[in-house]
């Protein structure tokens, strides 16, 4: 939930967004509104629209990769993951009794997992990327300057409770 919840904050600039509110500065779509300091006309804040993208979810086949797989397509998102015990590219079914799913839960989605080595290279799809990895030393520093290029612009990171 802190990774999903992380993740909308930083595509929708709920920080942005909260800190012109408190200072008395309404704004949409770039208008001057009542409440806007001076009638000045600001710029809107550029979100990001999660539904019709690819999320990226580094270590998807544990507990919580799986429950932010799942969470990510029931917002419409095309989900690809990597995992460090799959050695081919395969399909893993989400939601179906497996560690993401709970008696309250019924949904179900289906995800192409890649091996980790294939991890750069799924980066310049991503809309959004999530670690879920453990925070292992093997798992130290997944996400580095070379990771960060690979990234299209408006891509999202976010390392969710795991890893560095």
């Amino acid at each position: 939930e802190m990774a999903i919840s992380l993740l909308l904050a930083a595509c929708k600039q709920t920080v942005t967004a909260d800190a012109d509110l408190r200072q008395g500065i309404w704004t949409r779509r770039g208008l001057p509104l009542p409440g806007t300091p001076d009638g000045v006309t600001l710029s809107p804040l550029e979100q990001l629209t999660l539904e019709g993208g690819v999320a990226v979810v580094v270590g998807i086949r544990g507990r919580i990769g799986q429950r932010v797989a799942l969470s990510l397509a029931a917002m419409g998102m095309e989900v690809v993951g990597t995992s460090a015990s799959v050695t081919q590219e395969c399909e893993l079914e989400l939601g179906a009794g497996g560690a993401s799913s709970t008696s309250a839960n019924s949904a179900r989605a289906v995800a192409r997992v890649y091996p980790s080595t294939m991890l750069h290279g799924l980066l310049g799809k991503a809309r959004a990327v999530v670690v879920a990895a453990p925070g292992t030393e093997g798992n130290r520093h997944l996400i580095g300057p070379a990771e960060v290029e690979a990234m299209t612009r408006g891509g999202n990171s976010r390392a969710g409770d795991r890893g560095e």
